[in-house]
Parts: structure tokens; sequence; C-alpha cells
């Protein structure tokens, strides 16, 4: 049983691609990503199903995904809320380092309330 889960993952894994869709010069972007895992010591399956619509323009990008579950150790897609997730961003690059300054946070519908709001920067050299 536990070969054929494993199988079953990483068949599913295989057959997942995620990959943006820009809908023409808009700046609007759709994406998915599909997430299949196996845990062979907790013998648990998870399948989660991981939205994104974009917007970027002049710099500044925006974001909003959410995590959805659909497969718990059994199929759960509709039992449980959805917890979403927003994100701003603005890139920079001076003397060849690109840096990004961002802000982030996440609303949990099943708790109705807000998760932390994060500020902060990344480098990239």
């Amino acid at each position: 049983m536990k070969i054929a889960v494993i199988a079953t993952a990483v068949a599913l894994t295989a057959a997942s691609s995620a990959s943006a869709m820009d809908l023409g010069s808009t700046g609007i972007s759709l994406g998915a990503e599909l997430d299949t895992a196996y845990n062979v010591d907790q013998e648990n399956m998870n399948i989660t199903l991981t939205p994104e619509l974009g917007y970027s323009r002049w710099g500044a990008a925006f974001t909003l995904g959410a995590d959805i579950a659909l497969y718990d150790d059994g199929f759960v897609a509709g039992d449980v809320l959805p917890t979403i997730d927003f994100g701003a961003s603005y890139g920079l690059e001076l003397y060849g380092i690109e840096s990004e300054i961002y802000l982030k946070t996440s609303y949990d519908l099943e708790a109705s309330d807000r998760g932390d709001l994060t500020i902060g920067t990344t480098f990239k050299f």
C-alpha cells in the first residue's frame, strides 16, 4: 500500500507544472502551484493547490494567493477555509546589487484573523 501511495504522489508531482501566465501587456499574471507530498515516517499524504494572482507595473509588484488543502490523508477540499496571502514589493538595483523592499501579510478565513504584518528588504548579489 505504501508503494502505491508513493508512486501516486510521484506521478502527480511529475504531472503538475507551474508557470505564470501573463495577460497581454496589462501587468496581470495568473499562476498556480500543485504540491503533492508523502511523509514516509508519518505515512501521511498531502496535496495543496496554491493559485496566485499578480500585478506589476513600474517596478512594483502586488500578489494575492492562497494555500488550498485538497487532500490530507483523506479528501478535504472544501472542508477547511484557506488563508489568503497578500504581498507588495518594489525592486531596486544599485551598483549591480539587486534589492527588493517588501510588505506581506495574510488573512485566515477560518479564524477571521489577520496574520503578522512583515516589512523587509532582500539583497541579491
